[in-house]
């Protein structure tokens, strides 16, 4: 070593989480905690923020028959050209304390895909897990590695085959689907309504988020998630709203071996309209089946929490109590892991989810400066009330012990 060098640091070490061995889990008794809507917000037309339900849409059912992937030249397509990092929740968390009084507590906040992936792990090696994580005030909260998914949409997409729908199209084509079945209130003249609809542009920068309360076993969850509409209108029953998830898929075979083969590869493509709709408390999975040509040639309703039981019946290529298992034993792992300041990687690497700290303080913009000054209020807020409390306490046992001693001067007399 040449003097006055600076020796290397040695890379850290990742803590490891197996995927493999599931078996380990089957006496893990675990359940899931009825998710409950706790705040809601909605992009407009222009994707601007606004916190209420002006993005809700309702099912309408299209036709069979029309085409998906006509329009896609007028599509407009949004996508975030810079890291959102969890600012739009975390306004809605701020606001909900202040209208409440009461802080939220959670073991974890995250947007609903990121707890998606650690559900389907177990039985998908598509799973996308690669993510940030940081721990504040007992809380760990986690995002999508926006840099690693910028890198992974700069490739190119694969070459479609002749007379085979293109990567654009096939995305394309479930935004047609929900701009086909969705109304932004129900028609009083149907029949108008269904004509305009198949020429209205195709875009996505509308949304609504619905932000819900759940638990995996012993871990207390904030999600935020997209949903596409409600099939009636809300009950006022938050544990109780009727969303319809909408997902599009290519139309299976009837015949023999390929009939078997398109079987097992819808049902494994089941796993995430699963976990996706399962996690929000989204009642009601609507697939719009796709020809070849891009033509709509099926509707079919799923019910989410029946979903498993069909896959079971049949191929077998995934079980959800597996899913809800294993995504219990690693939440504990990353309570257990992930302690103190700074930032956490995780991602997955073959057969091992990784756990390592690639910032020693900080939250790496994970968390915003104004959730991070709102926290500071609320907890030398709590602060104060514990002190508060604490000198009433003392205050009382004085009078107790004050009390006592008049009585037993009392008693001597």
């Amino acid at each position: 070593m040449e003097a006055n060098s600076v020796p290397e640091r040695d890379p850290p070490h990742p803590l490891r989480f197996e995927i493999r061995g599931l078996q380990r889990f089957a006496n893990r008794a675990t359940n899931i905690t009825k998710p409950r809507e706790i705040a809601h917000y909605s992009h407009d037309e222009d994707h601007g923020y606004t916190e209420d339900e002006s993005g809700i849409r309702y099912y309408w059912p299209t036709h069979v028959g029309v085409s998906l992937v006509e329009g896609v030249e007028t599509w407009k397509h949004y996508e975030d050209k810079e890291d959102p990092h969890l600012e739009y929740l975390l306004k809605n968390i701020i606001n909900k304390e202040k209208s409440t009084g009461e802080k939220i507590q959670a073991d974890f906040v995250c947007f609903r895909g990121m707890m998606t992936n650690f559900l389907i792990t177990p039985f998908s090696r598509f799973a996308d897990c690669d993510m940030l994580a940081t721990l504040h005030h007992g809380t760990i909260y986690i995002q999508e590695n926006f840099e690693s998914k910028r890198h992974r949409n700069k490739r190119p997409n694969l070459v479609p085959r002749p007379h085979e729908l293109s990567q654009e199209q096939l995305q394309y084509g479930g935004y047609k689907f929900e701009t086909l079945s969705l109304v932004s209130e129900i028609p009083s003249d149907p029949s108008t309504f269904m004509d305009r609809r198949y020429t209205e542009t195709v875009s996505n920068y509308a949304q609504h988020c619905s932000i819900i309360s759940t638990a995996i076993g012993s871990s207390k969850l904030i999600l935020a998630g997209e949903v596409d509409g409600l099939s009636a209108p809300k009950t006022g029953d938050p544990s109780a709203i009727p969303w319809v998830e909408l997902k599009t898929t290519a139309s299976l075979s009837s015949h023999g071996f390929t009939k078997n083969r398109d079987t097992v590869a819808f049902e494994r493509k089941l796993l995430k309209f699963w976990a996706q709709s399962y996690l929000l408390g989204v009642p009601k999975i609507i697939v719009g089946f796709r020809n070849k040509t891009g033509l709509l040639v099926r509707i079919q309703e799923f019910k989410t929490m029946e979903i498993p039981g069909i896959v079971n019946r049949s191929s077998k290529v995934w079980n959800g109590a597996d899913c809800v298992r294993f995504t219990d034993a690693f939440l504990g792992f990353l309570k257990d892991s992930i302690k103190g300041e700074g930032v956490w990687s995780i991602k997955r690497t073959q057969d091992w989810l990784e756990v390592v700290r690639v910032e020693e303080t900080g939250t790496g913009s994970i968390l915003s400066q104004e959730f991070l000054d709102w926290r500071a209020g609320v907890t030398g807020k709590e602060e104060e009330k514990e002190v508060q409390r604490e000198e009433e306490k003392e205050g009382s046992k004085g009078e107790e012990t004050s009390r006592e001693a008049i009585m037993m001067a009392m008693a001597t007399e």
